[in-house]
């Protein structure tokens, strides 16, 4: 990669402008406390939502909050799909560095746990409209230029144009590929690519479908951006340097235990970002209309975060008020959980994440006009803070979707699981038929429920829950 040369750095393109009043130079602000988030209680989590959403820039904010009051959006769905659009948007052309011999991408692993039907999916995919629509447009290009190579190549081989190469495919997002065609993908798309995994736990059911090799081991890798060598007896070598491999989906929270399933000690887990929207719920329709120029302010962004592209990968420094902040942040992190094992494991790729956040929040503040294109880019001190909010954040929801591990009453499908939170320590059989009966459930239903593992009969009549 390269060090930035404030003499060449200008965008490659001219997408519409986004208009802003000329942001105050940032200024440094002391770290959070972690302490005293990593210490929160769960369910208080959960009921008050505590996203900051007030890292974001003013158009991006506004995307936020006018989806949720018109499309009923869920606003933390939204941001987080948002960090993933511009994690896709940069791939691997801009790296973090936070000292010497250690620099960061913007790559993100993220799960976002939420009942089936809860509206996971919508948010996400207005986000990643203007890659599909890119996408298309690649492939309209690929097939035209393919046409004209096959022509070329029906020409007896005197007549040929040798200068003519096969087209390759470009793209920015695929919804499923097998680890032959992610190399390939790769190859001909050095900047990196995004993965949507609608159900996410597909994604690691994949893992080994089509040989004994070793695909958990390649994610794990992928995460580090660590240099890719390829060697089938079936194909041509392979070299990626560096490769990027975004990935978001959704998991129902009945599934999480079967997404970590034997993968607890290697890692894996760790490297996912789960968003707990497990207590989310269908709202009932807003009669207001999204504003038009909202899609357009987003697909603007994205073209100007596409326009920002090198050739090479750049290297973008952190000012000396913003790398202390992260110093002293980490400082707090290590000292507040060096009596816990599980918060180490998961808060050793926060500790990452914190640097990728600050590269992603810096990007995106650029594209919104929050910054001097003339300059050459450097994390700044309120794109430093906003990292270690996102940090704190999605360290207690990781901390809230772990507790449910070990709960066997996750694996409960939902309407189960409220019937089973609603019952009493220790009930009747008829005051628990009641109450299954207020549920929904049918009273043979009910019956054939109280005589599963989740209870015992205290006496004739009687039962106790387990859990």
């Amino acid at each position: 990669d390269n060090e930035i040369n404030p003499n060449d750095y200008a965008p490659q393109a001219e997408p519409a402008p986004i208009t802003t009043e000329k942001a105050p130079p940032p200024q440094a602000e002391p770290a959070p406390k972690l302490g005293n988030i990593i210490t929160a209680e769960i369910e208080e989590f959960r009921n008050e939502s505590s996203f900051p959403f007030e890292v974001f820039p003013s158009h991006v904010r506004r995307i936020i909050t006018e989806t949720n009051e018109t499309l009923n959006f869920d606003k933390e769905i939204t941001s987080v799909a948002i960090l993933y659009g511009v994690s896709v948007a940069i791939g691997n052309r801009y790296l973090a560095q936070i000292k010497r011999g250690w620099k960061e991408h913007g790559l993100l692993y993220v799960g976002i746990v939420g009942e089936r039907g809860a509206g996971k999916t919508a948010p996400i995919e207005l986000v990643l409209q203007p890659f599909q629509d890119r996408n298309e447009q690649h492939k309209d290009r690929y097939e035209s230029e393919l046409a004209a190579y096959q022509a070329e190549q029906s020409k007896p081989r005197k007549e040929q144009d040798l200068n003519l190469k096969q087209p390759t495919l470009s793209q920015h997002l695929t919804t499923d590929a097998t680890p032959e065609s992610i190399y390939k993908m790769l190859d001909e798309n050095p900047r990196g690519i995004g993965y949507h995994k609608d159900e996410l736990v597909a994604w690691t059911k994949n893992f080994n479908r089509y040989n004994n090799g070793s695909e958990e081991e390649l994610w794990l890798s992928m995460f580090s951006g660590s240099p890719i060598s390829v060697n089938r007896v079936s194909s041509s070598p392979r070299f990626i340097p560096n490769p990027f491999v975004s990935v978001i989906g959704g998991i129902q929270p009945e599934v999480v235990t079967e997404l970590v399933s034997g993968r607890q000690g290697n890692g894996f887990v760790d490297r996912i970002l789960f968003l707990d929207r497990s207590e989310l719920r269908r709202e009932v329709w807003s009669l207001n209309e999204l504003s038009e120029d909202i899609p357009q302010t987003w697909k603007t962004i994205v073209d100007t975060l596409f326009s920002f592209e090198k050739p090479e990968p750049q290297t973008v420094h952190f000012t000396t008020d913003a790398r202390a902040m992260l110093f002293e942040w980490q400082s707090q992190l290590i000292a507040s959980v060096k009596h816990d094992a599980e918060k180490r494991a998961l808060t050793a790729k926060i500790e990452t994440y914190a640097i990728r956040f600050a590269l992603l929040l810096e990007m995106l503040k650029r594209a919104c006009g929050e910054r001097d294109l003339e300059t050459v880019p450097m994390i700044q001190p309120d794109s430093a803070h906003g990292a270690i909010k996102l940090a704190d954040y999605f360290t207690v929801s990781g901390m809230a979707v772990r507790e449910s591990y070990d709960d066997p009453i996750t694996s409960l499908p939902a309407n189960k699981r409220a019937i089973y939170q609603a019952l009493p320590a220790e009930f009747e059989t008829s005051e628990g038929l009641e109450i299954a009966i207020q549920h929904g459930m049918k009273e043979r239903t009910y019956k054939r429920f109280i005589k599963t593992e989740f209870f015992e009969k205290v006496s004739y009549g009687k039962f106790s829950k387990k859990y």
